[in-house]
């Protein structure tokens, strides 16, 4: 050659084989003289053989993460205790059966148990009973060593409450809380105590078979049991709380923590919920450190799915509790210590009419009550021997700390939980990975290649299989269609996201084994420090993954003579630990957002009808990247673009492409067993500039697909308009919700709610404020003037009022909600529900400055549930799949000074 240039690495075999790892240059475009350096003379691994290199073959790992994921599913849903019977030999142990029979009597029995309906009364009657009955036995057989009280509650109140990212405040009258207290004998009447919360109330049209009287049956069965004579008494003693308002918003929780007098020895927290009719019964939500701590070491089966805990705290999953409420730090009895549970799975039936008891799993109640009773002895141990701090006005309590400030925490599989020590062990867990690779950097070895790829994997699966989902429900018009079904969801979205994952490694050529595993090292350190420093409940899966990476390219490297065999072992082999841990996370949120994308709220069109698709592709693509992060650079997908390659792709493209429309057209989103949500509501519009809108029904729907496609062919033609978020300002803040709805012609009810004269809304000047009262906010400049406001339902209603203006207090919370709008316009809402004659009418006041009266503007609505014979004619022409929510609305005719 001119110049005696020379080429290295000039060999077929070696121009096949290269590459496969160090820093990823090409050393066959290498034509200088120089000899390289010793620090880039490493070695090659040999290739797999003719036209593609040395690898683990992507359907080994497919099946292998397969394989783990299937067992993930099986403890998921069939590693539960055998439900233990009424007539069991041994009384004192938790049955599922007699929890099950409480949840029966009241979902089957009575049926939906709504605040403001006749359902509540008989479900508080049950729920007294049969406390009061464990009481008087317990109190005849247990006197020497036990006390056992009980205490009906009604309260009525107010307080300022984000829900749905909506600031409001929320006012109710006349609720009812049971609880029940069971200490030894020897506790003084101000010790510390652990409360059990569940509520017996449910959502509009639900009878609440999961929601909740599966929850009360389980504490009545824990009550039972602990009262038993020979059971030993709790370390300290033990509050049962049995509220009655849950759904409106998490009122009567309010009403305990703010006005009942046991509410001050309240030392930490067990919130028992469920959102769904299948286990496990996972621990999304804690406070304080220590509980979780506690709760994950003394529950027989734990379950504390990382991404859950971390989607409902830091992208505001809609899953709200009466854990808010206990952990809120504004309230003098608030700001406890404590874990919140629920039985997440099967959410299809969650707030439908489909929730009935008998829908719930075998076994799953048997092993959510057993962590229940376990868990509270433990957390009454642990307040026992705990310091005693002391509130800012004096009561006992113990110092708590902000959500995640203990430690990291997680399950195996459901049958054992783990903490890594305190919270500067897990610190330094999930900081570990990240400085090693910055180590290893300042040595001068390259991560750049590797880090780019590594990092446009896991844009691409989030990207791609979202773009995909979107564009397939813009172009077909039916969005949803794998509503129900997680093989044809799987279908749709797993081969896009597998895609997506490996393809920065098939198209960069020049991306070796361990230069593409130093990236994949580097970006998954790099995200377990973020979720370390923000105290994510994550970062542990990206620090196994980070470390297993690690260890899988070491292992790499010292054996350069890996064959077929070995390429199929040493991958799969180390990085097992974290696609161990990985898989139970994985399919928990798979199933968990699949099902709930049913109720996640829509936006009108033509947005609302891609997000669920989108939200759907883009979960997919991310799980699948948790999944296979680790392994994709070690996959043999490294291989010439040859033109048989390309015509493979593009015929397996288009097979998928055919398969998702052949399923886009062939198949229904909704079945009997997984029905569509739909609001039907029967408004009277005192404000309606015609008489068309003055009576009219409201359909709306919760989901992507619009509501006008579940109607009947006689409906669609009576369509006056598409709804607005006003429209529905009688289920405010539930309104964002609601997306796609219309309007349809109606007439005024034959036997309305309220009766033969019309709801009333009036407002009036009481007197100007005094400087002197310390609880209204002073001005300098201008006296205030203070407003009262009277709502006149004329029966028990769900009411809700925006009140417009320059308002500075008012006397539903001490702290004015966050307002919207201009300066002129703010806009502020409130919301009332109450039981009995009493709570019809709704009072309060407002303050504004002097020469302010005439710009206050209220607007206001009453939603009273339930079924009419006007709101019949529309739910009962709809298909078996619609689970309705029906109520008759009135909105109040505006109102000014």
């Amino acid at each position: 050659r001119p110049g005696g240039m020379r080429r290295r690495n000039g060999s077929p075999d070696d121009a096949r084989g290269r590459n496969i790892s160090g820093d990823g240059d090409d050393d066959d475009d290498d034509w200088t003289m120089r000899p390289k350096p010793m620090a880039d003379r490493r070695f090659k691994v040999p290739s797999r053989g003719k036209g593609g290199t040395a690898g683990l073959h992507p359907l080994l790992a497919l099946w292998w993460v397969a394989t783990l994921t299937a067992l993930a599913r099986w403890s998921v849903l069939f590693n539960v205790p055998a439900p233990v019977s009424i007539n069991a030999a041994d009384q004192s142990r938790f049955s599922e059966e007699r929890a099950l029979m409480h949840a029966r009597e009241l979902a089957e029995g009575i049926g939906p148990r709504v605040v403001a309906t006749p359902g509540i009364d008989p479900a508080e009657r049950y729920v007294a009973d049969r406390a009061r009955e464990l009481v008087e036995e317990a109190s005849a057989a247990r006197a020497d060593d036990m006390d056992v009280d009980i205490s009906i509650h009604r309260p009525t109140g107010s307080f300022r409450l984000n829900f749905l990212n909506n600031d409001i405040a929320n006012a109710y009258t006349n609720l009812t809380n049971v609880v029940v207290r069971v200490a030894p004998k020897s506790a003084p009447s101000d010790a510390r105590s652990v409360l059990l919360n569940a509520h017996f109330d449910t959502t509009v049209g639900s009878p609440g078979g999961a929601d909740c009287a599966s929850c009360v049956g389980i504490l009545l069965e824990i009550l039972r049991v602990m009262t038993l004579p020979g059971s030993p008494p709790p370390a300290a003693p033990i509050l049962f709380l049995f509220n009655g308002g849950e759904e409106t918003f998490m009122q009567a929780a309010h009403g305990f923590v703010a006005h009942h007098p046991w509410a001050k020895t309240v030392g930490a927290v067990i919130n028992v919920e469920a959102t769904g009719t299948s286990g496990p019964d996972v621990l999304f939500r804690e406070t304080g450190g220590w509980p979780a701590e506690v709760y994950m070491r003394t529950a027989p089966r734990p379950t504390a799915t990382a991404s859950i805990r971390d989607l409902v705290r830091f992208a505001n999953l809609p899953v709200d509790t009466d854990f808010s409420v206990f952990r809120d730090p504004t309230l003098p009895n608030g700001n406890l210590p404590g874990v919140d549970i629920a039985s997440m799975l099967d959410g299809y039936s969650y707030h439908t009419d489909r929730d009935f008891a008998n829908r719930i799993r075998r076994g799953t109640i048997q092993a959510y009550g057993e962590n229940v009773q376990e868990s509270m002895f433990a957390f009454a141990r642990e307040l026992q021997l705990m310091p005693v701090a002391k509130r800012a006005n004096g009561t006992s309590a113990m110092d708590v700390v902000r959500p995640g400030s203990g430690t990291t925490f997680f399950d195996l599989y459901g049958a054992l939980g783990v903490t890594l020590g305190s919270r500067t062990v897990a610190m330094v867990t999930q900081f570990a990975p990240l400085v090693a690779c910055v180590i290893d950097i300042s040595r001068g070895v390259s991560y750049r290649k590797g880090t780019v790829a590594a990092a446009k994997s896991w844009g691409l699966a989030a990207v791609l299989p979202a773009a995909l989902g979107a564009s397939r429900a813009v172009v077909t018009g039916r969005p949803l269609v794998w509503f129900g079904k997680p093989l044809i969801t799987l279908a749709f979205y797993l081969p896009p996201s597998l895609a997506a994952v490996l393809m920065p490694y098939v198209r960069d050529r020049n991306i070796g084994a361990i230069d593409g595993a130093r990236g994949a090292a580097l970006v998954t350190a790099f995200v377990a420090a973020v979720a370390g420093f923000f105290s994510a409940a994550s970062g542990y899966l990206f620090a196994a993954w980070s470390v297993c990476i690690i260890t899988t390219s070491l292992v790499v490297e010292a054996m350069p003579t890996l064959n077929q065999v070995g390429w199929a072992t040493v991958p799969l082999l180390f990085t097992a630990p974290a696609v161990f841990l990985a898989a139970p996370v994985s399919y928990v949120t798979f199933t968990l957002i699949s099902e709930k994308v049913g109720i996640a709220g829509s936006e009108p069109w033509p947005f609302g009808l891609l997000i669920s698709d989108a939200v759907m592709g883009l979960a997919t693509g991310l799980i699948t990247s948790l999944s296979f992060c680790g392994l994709a650079p070690f996959m043999a997908t490294r291989v010439r673009s040859t033109r048989s390659m390309r015509r493979a792709r593009f015929a397996m493209f288009l097979i998928w492409t055919v398969a998702a429309v052949t399923m886009t057209l062939g198949c229904e989103p909704y079945s009997a067993f997984t029905p569509k949500r739909l609001a039907v509501l029967h408004q009277h519009d005192a404000n309606a500039a015609t008489a068309d809108e003055a009576v009219t029904f409201l359909v709306g729907a919760f989901d992507s697909v619009p509501a006008a496609n579940a109607l009947q062919t006689l409906h669609r033609a009576s369509v006056l308009r598409p709804t607005t978020r006003e429209d529905f300002g009688s289920m405010h803040p539930v309104t964002q919700l609601l997306g796609e709805g219309v309007v349809l012609s109606s007439s005024r009810a034959k036997s309305p709610p309220w009766g033969e004269i019309y709801p009333s809304l009036r407002i009036s000047v009481l007197e100007e404020a005094e400087e002197e009262d310390e609880d209204i906010v002073k001005s300098e400049t201008s006296p205030s003037v203070r407003i009262e406001v009277e709502m006149n339902s004329r029966h028990p209603a769900w009411s809700c009022m925006r009140v417009e203006g320059p308002i500075v207090a008012w006397s539903l919370s001490e702290e004015l909600p966050t307002a919207t709008g201009a300066v002129a316009t703010q806009r502020r809402w409130a919301r009332h529900a109450g039981n009995g004659e009493a709570s019809q009418v709704w009072k309060f006041w407002v303050e504004v400055r002097a020469g302010d009266e005439s710009k206050l503007k209220l607007d206001a609505w009453s939603l009273y549930p339930g079924e009419s014979e006007e709101t019949r004619e529309i739910s009962d022409g709809l298909a078996a799949y619609i689970s309705p929510i029906v109520g008759t609305t009135y909105r109040y005719e505006t109102c000014r000074l």
